[in-house]
């Protein structure tokens, strides 16, 4: 039986949030393919392309100060959310 497989997926992150749009348009440019539009969080930005050899890309940027904060709210309010009114 054979089984399709799918190229590999990479995610990286850059310093800055303009340097995402700049990464994703210069892939785009070189002929890659828009995956889905950009996915804006506030504190996080991305965007995802596939290359030319069909490779899935996403390039990312978060807030140095709310990765500093960590995760502590969202996950409080999520256990919240499991609790029995």
């Amino acid at each position: 039986m054979l089984v399709a497989s799918r190229p590999p997926s990479c995610c990286f992150s850059v310093s800055a949030r303009d340097e995402v749009d700049t990464v994703a348009e210069a892939a785009l440019a070189a002929g890659g393919t828009e995956a889905d539009g950009p996915e804006d969080h506030g504190f996080m930005y991305s965007r995802s392309f596939f290359d030319l050899d069909g490779h899935g890309w996403q390039v990312m940027w978060m807030d140095p100060a709310a990765a500093q904060q960590g995760a502590g709210e969202p996950a409080a309010s999520l256990q919240d959310a499991d609790t029995p009114a």
